[in-house]
């Protein structure tokens, strides 16, 4: 059986906050609470019950960050410094980073919690949970709006027409001219 958990916090946020939370997965849930709170945007993990599991006081008031849901206890943070730019990282459940911030992206996480997709204008770079590139795919076709066409499972990433294999590096395209304006980076052997 599947317990169904039904108490005040779960019902104030699915109805006060239903579209406005980010992810719920492994027993958290991510909510930005910065609206209210701060001027900067931020948020924590909680549990079913609503205790506050997860902070980040680090960046809290000092940074926009905003993180997605935990995939195989890992979840990815997607950071605005100071200095304007972005930065992608990630942490296990415990809060731990795996790596210090990266700039220049804006990042998902795989379902499996294996992957991070980051993206920037014209590249699209897929990273191991611990900071490590994997492949880089360059192409004019790719925009900051990418990240929602973008997709890993079973260790294929699919952009596009590309289909990309990361266990073997095995690449294959739909259509032959998909490969003539891209650039695929392998940075393993």
């Amino acid at each position: 059986l599947t317990p169904i958990i039904n108490n005040d916090w779960t019902n104030d946020i699915l109805s006060t906050r239903g579209e406005q939370y980010l992810g719920f997965s492994e027993g958290t849930l991510y909510l930005d609470y910065s609206p209210n709170r701060s001027l900067f945007p931020s948020g924590a993990y909680y549990n079913l019950e609503g205790k506050c599991i997860l902070d980040f006081p680090k960046y809290r008031d000092k940074y926009y960050y905003l993180c997605g849901a935990f995939h195989n206890g890992y979840a990815v943070m997607n950071i605005t410094g100071v200095d304007g730019k972005h930065y992608i990282t990630a942490f296990d459940k415990q809060g731990n980073f795996m790596f210090d911030p990266i700039p220049g992206f804006d990042a998902g996480g795989s379902s499996d919690g294996k992957y991070i997709i980051a993206i920037k204008e014209g590249c699209i770079t897929i990273f191991d949970i611990n900071g490590m590139p994997l492949y880089s795919v360059e192409c004019s076709c790719i925009s900051m709006d990418e990240i929602n066409v973008i997709s890993i499972g079973n260790g294929v990433v699919t952009i596009k027409d590309i289909y990309i294999n990361l266990e073997d590096g095995i690449v294959i395209g739909k259509h032959q001219d998909a490969f003539s304006e891209m650039n695929i980076t392998r940075y393993f052997d």
